[in-house]
């Protein structure tokens, strides 16, 4: 099992499939991204996004939408730092293995 998996139950409820499900969570990450940016942090992608809220979660824990987007939406510059010198810290950045990636490019 994945360190986590999203609970996709509600996408039969809205006739969305996983891959629109996906887009969305894609798109949250690219809009977070865009206002780090904004706030000066130049080399943020929505990928180191992903990463850090992914990281918030325990192992085998079900994610529903609104918990999700929540995450993305309220995370905070100085937690995402913090998220980032850690990982560069403990020399994990590239290895965060059982997170699933977003499709295409980050």
């Amino acid at each position: 099992m994945k360190k986590w998996e999203m609970d996709t139950r509600f996408c039969l409820e809205l006739g969305m499939t996983e891959h629109e499900l996906r887009e969305i969570v894609k798109r949250l990450c690219q809009i977070k991204a865009e206002e780090f940016r904004f706030l000066g942090y130049r080399q943020t992608s929505s990928h180191d996004i992903w990463l850090c809220v992914c990281g918030k979660w325990k192992k085998n824990q079900q994610v529903t939408l609104h918990g999700l987007t929540e995450a993305i939406l309220t995370l905070r510059a100085n937690i995402w730092m913090n998220w980032l010198t850690m990982s560069a810290w403990k020399g994990t950045l590239d290895e965060h293995i059982g997170i699933p990636d977003l499709p295409n490019e980050y």
